[in-house]
């Protein structure tokens, strides 16, 4: 009889059990780089949503003539080229309303604070700081926004102020 070159039924077990666990190894590994990918992938577009946001109440302020607080949690932003920039701020989003339209950010809003412009006692709706507190992936945001106004809009201000008192 003719010796046939093989491999053995218990080296054939041996290599099932074998590769049987490298390929449970394998996809728990795939499995938990694919998880972690999709936390980091959902803290990316929650951070890149904040960056966008971040940049737009930076420019509105920078480019508004003016900046109100009309309700609760309600800024309005009039612009030099007299168009109204809306902003509202809510617990679990931000809503912009301006040219293009209504924005929604997702951003989990803790806390709001408003600065207002003071002549004497008086205190007007005109804003000089917005300070935002927010929670985002378990960490504490603050932010700090400033609006300075030229000298025209104090005469301005400062003339309205007089005639009513």
């Amino acid at each position: 009889m003719k010796k046939v070159d093989a491999y053995t039924l218990p080296e054939l077990v041996v290599a099932m059990v074998i590769s049987s666990i490298l390929i449970i190894i394998i996809l728990t590994a795939y499995r938990f780089i694919s998880y972690q990918f999709s936390v980091f992938y959902q803290r990316s577009l929650a951070a890149q949503e904040l960056i966008i946001a971040d940049q737009l109440l930076r420019n509105d302020i920078k480019n508004s003539r003016s900046v109100s607080h009309e309700e609760d949690n309600t800024i309005v932003f009039n612009t030099r080229d007299n168009l109204e920039v809306i902003y509202s701020f809510e617990n679990n989003y931000l809503e912009r309303e301006g040219y293009a339209g209504k924005e929604k950010f997702p951003i989990n809003i803790e806390k709001l604070h408003f600065s207002y412009l003071q002549f004497e006692n008086y205190e007007t709706k005109n804003l000089t700081g917005i300070t935002i507190d927010l929670l985002m992936n378990g960490h504490f945001i603050n932010l700090s926004y400033r609006k300075s106004y030229d000298n025209s809009f104090y005469f301005r201000k400062m003339k309205q102020f007089e005639r009513r008192h």
